[in-house]
């Protein structure tokens, strides 16, 4: 039986996930708050009152800045408060609401990265609009079993979380997730359409635990499948609330 195994969100896009156990969904939008929050580098251009996509090059992000996986982070949603954390040692409580929050932010993210940053990072938001890798709110969704199915070809240890997904699920049959593109699938009260499939880049390469490239990702699933996607995008149709542990079905 093919179900949910995991929620998650990115409040800052590059930075670490946050599990959920459940989530309220609503059409043509993603998890709430997720990427809603991202470090722009001192050159970015973004306007707040007329938001535009811009592709991750212009923030930090984890597949050129690697050692953003050192750090821990959670998100308060009430008052929007991240906390920022490494080898369990507490380095900041912020309000990412308030100008002097986003500032103490932006004065951590200029000290940590060092001389690799070229001036201070800025926190930047705007209502309605997501730092996602593509210009549409959605949700991404990793099939285990297709994580599995590398596993057993190369004989590496691959952690899902690796692939950034919102939603795991396992129980569909390795890489059966690119046969629901252009389908509609049920979950829970929520209704999807499984819009593409996603192709994978270097960020997946690096350790969320060690910072280190240990792998060649994108290069494993090209050399065992032809291409280089794992996972796919799906987009609410139908909105409602989504548990961990729901089952999942074809329409």
């Amino acid at each position: 039986m093919a179900k949910v195994t995991g929620i998650f969100r990115y409040p800052v896009k590059g930075l670490s996930s946050n599990p959920m156990e459940r989530v309220d969904l609503s059409p043509e939008a993603s998890v709430p708050c997720d990427r809603l929050y991202a470090l722009a580098l001192a050159n970015t251009e973004f306007d707040p009152e007329n938001p535009q996509f811009l592709r991750k090059i212009h923030f930090l992000m984890l597949m050129r800045d690697e050692q953003l996986a050192l750090l821990d982070t959670e998100f308060i949603e009430d008052g929007h408060r991240l906390i920022i954390r490494k080898a369990g040692v507490q380095l900041l409580n912020a309000s990412l609401l308030s100008r002097e929050g986003r500032e103490e932010v932006a004065v951590f993210f200029e000290n940590f990265m060092g001389a690799k940053l070229k001036g201070r990072p800025r926190v930047v938001t705007a209502e309605g609009h997501m730092f996602a890798d593509v210009s549409k709110q959605n949700l991404s969704m990793i099939n285990l079993d297709s994580v599995r199915d590398l596993e057993s070809k190369t004989g590496l240890s691959i952690d899902p979380n690796r692939f950034r997904g919102n939603l795991i699920v396992e129980g569909l049959g390795a890489w059966k997730e690119f046969d629901l593109v252009g389908q509609s699938i049920e979950i829970g009260e929520v209704t999807f359409a499984v819009t593409k499939r996603i192709d994978r880049c270097a960020a997946t390469n690096v350790n969320l635990e060690t910072a280190e490239r240990d792998m060649n990702i994108p290069l494993q699933i090209r050399k065992n499948y032809g291409h280089i996607d794992c996972g796919v995008y799906v987009d609410v149709i139908k909105g409602g609330t989504l548990t961990v542990g729901d089952t999942i079905q074809a329409l």
